[in-house]
């Protein structure tokens, strides 16, 4: 049987405001998309002073504003956190958005 294609965006979280993370992924799957990937970053490359958004907080607040869209991370740089805090990350998005979890996992770019 052939596999329907999956659609999924990277969310904004490179400066830009927390209510417009979540405006596009209400749009989002509005339009129906099938996912949603926020990306593991502690600083913006292309501007330190503009911020970005940390990823399990905008993953749990996309659940919230969400039903049906998975959620992923864009590679979780593992270094960043301890393994029990982690894996504790991961169960909680996945008790928020039940088997919509998408857990990318990498040694990240220290970034």
């Amino acid at each position: 049987m052939p596999q329907r294609l999956r659609i999924s965006l990277a969310l904004p979280v490179h400066a830009t405001a927390f209510a417009r993370t979540l405006d596009v992924a209400r749009a989002a799957e509005r339009a129906g998309f099938d996912g949603a990937w926020v990306p593991d970053h502690l600083v913006n490359l292309a501007s330190a002073e503009s911020g970005v958004l940390e990823c399990w907080t905008v993953l749990a607040a996309v659940a919230a504003v969400t039903e049906r869209m998975f959620l992923g991370t864009l590679v979780i740089s593992t270094p960043f956190r301890h393994p029990p805090l982690l894996a504790k990350q991961a169960a909680t998005l996945a008790a928020l958005a039940p088997e919509r979890l998408v857990l990318g996992l990498g040694a990240g770019g220290f970034t």
